[in-house]
């Protein structure tokens, strides 16, 4: 197992820095030693940076189907999810169907944070339903209570909304937990309202 994330991080670096050839050429070598999952899942990723999008979505779509269970790559299903439903938007998929899909999606893997703040985004950009984006956000932090992103996404709705009370408490968390030091302007931000 340990020498399967060395070559997954290692295809994975390569992908990440847009090195296309790098990234097909170390699949290739470290395909003996990935799990299929994993290997799939470089492959899909390398599939749009050749921009062949409803491939790659395809692809992660199959993957999810076929997930077993494995808690081992439990992790990776929640990248393959988020992978896949940025391959819905990059393909044209509309609103509507998409947030069902991710509501269905999130009855399988609650406890996915990552999924959880991209299910949030898309409730922001769709503005189908009022309060769906900070029930999201807040569902991230039940899965990830410190989760940097989640407390912040939240602050910025609290501020649109002028819930300065919240954005103080939360400013608080962000300054603890996040060391995030546009917390500190945030919070005074929210002392003068209050």
């Amino acid at each position: 197992p340990e020498f399967q994330k060395t070559a997954y991080y290692l295809v994975q670096a390569s992908i990440d820095s847009g090195e296309l050839v790098d990234a097909e050429q170390e699949l290739e070598k470290a395909e003996e030693y990935l799990s299929p999952h994993y290997a799939e899942y470089l492959q899909g990723q390398i599939l749009e940076m050749k921009e062949k999008y409803e491939k790659a979505k395809d692809m992660y779509q199959e993957m999810i189907l076929s997930y077993d269970a494995d808690p081992y790559e439990k992790s990776l299903l929640y990248d393959v999810y988020l992978r896949y439903f940025c391959m819905r938007e990059e393909t044209g998929g509309r609103m509507k169907p998409m947030l069902s899909e991710l509501k269905s999606a999130m009855n399988k893997i609650p406890e996915a944070a990552k999924v959880w703040l991209y299910f949030g985004e898309v409730h922001e950009k769709a503005e189908l339903e009022d309060g769906a984006a900070e029930k999201c956000y807040r569902n991230a932090l039940k899965a990830e209570p410190f989760n940097k992103e989640a407390m912040q996404k939240l602050a910025s709705l609290y501020i649109d909304d002028g819930r300065w009370r919240a954005v103080w408490e939360l400013s608080e968390k962000l300054i603890i937990y996040a060391d995030l030091t546009d917390a500190y302007a945030m919070r005074a931000q929210s002392g003068l309202e209050l």
